[in-house]
Formats: structure tokens, C-alpha cells, sequence
């Protein structure tokens, strides 16, 4: 993803982002397909001396269904959302069957970071076989 750095965020407050537009998931090893598959979500920012972001999802690809959430800080005197760790559950029978894991990363663009854009993956299962999902959305 590429845009206007912001010169500043926000100091204070809360900012709700709406979802703009993204890729769709894409499958990848065990979990490679042709299929189409759908991300929902919301990502709110806490602009205060130690602001957090805090992603809120659901990730659909095939037979696969996956709710994606995590918060974590934004690094200091940046516009980055480096390496935050999230908590992914499977939504039904067919996700999450052995473990899961997830992580997103990003950046504020525009005026005053009016808009943020990230990057996620979602691993699903153990062992060579493990397949994920990686996708990009934009608040």
C-alpha cells in the first residue's frame, strides 16, 4: 500500500474507521483456491500519550469462516502499526480445527491519518500442510 504520510495524528480522542475497500482473502498452501473470499471489519484508533489501534474482523474464504481481532499500540513518533499479534477463532467446524493464528500490520495515510491501510494473515492449522490466508484492507 502507498499514500500520504499524514504530518500528524491526532493527540486525543477516539476515530471509528469504516472499511473503504481491500483485496479479497487469498488462500495459500493447504488453503489455495480459486475461491473468492470476503472481508468485513472496523479499526478504531484511542489517540492518547499511549494510542492503540484495534482491529475488529471476519474473513470468509471458501468453506473457511474466521472472526480476526487484536489491539495493540502504534509505535511512537510514527504512523505505524507494526507486527500486532491478533486473536483468531474459527466460526464454524471447517476453521480453526487443530490452532490459529493471526497478525496485521499498517499505516496511517492522509490528512491528519483519515485513513489507514493494513496488511493481515490468518494461519490455520500445524505442520507442513498449515494453510492461511493473507489479504489487505483499507479504513
Amino acid at each position: 500500500m502507498t499514500g500520504i504520510s499524514p504530518l500528524a495524528l491526532p493527540t486525543e480522542g477516539t476515530v471509528s474507521y469504516g472499511l473503504v475497500g481491500g483485496t479479497a482473502p487469498t488462500g495459500t498452501r493447504s488453503l489455495a483456491s480459486e475461491e473468492t473470499g470476503a472481508f468485513t471489519g472496523s479499526l478504531s484508533v484511542a489517540f492518547a500519550a499511549a494510542p492503540t489501534v484495534t482491529l475488529d474482523s471476519q474473513v470468509f474464504l471458501g468453506d473457511r469462516a474466521y472472526a480476526f481481532s487484536g489491539t495493540n499500540n502504534i509505535f511512537e513518533n510514527d504512523f505505524n502499526f507494526l507486527g500486532l499479534q491478533g486473536s483468531v477463532s474459527g466460526l464454524n467446524a471447517a476453521s480453526c480445527s487443530s490452532s490459529c493464528s493471526g497478525q496485521f500490520v499498517g499505516s496511517f495515510f492522509g490528512e491528519d491519518g483519515s485513513f489507514a491501510g493494513l496488511y493481515y494473515s490468518i494461519g490455520d492449522g500445524i505442520g507442513s500442510s498449515a494453510g492461511g490466508l493473507v489479504g489487505t484492507a483499507v479504513f
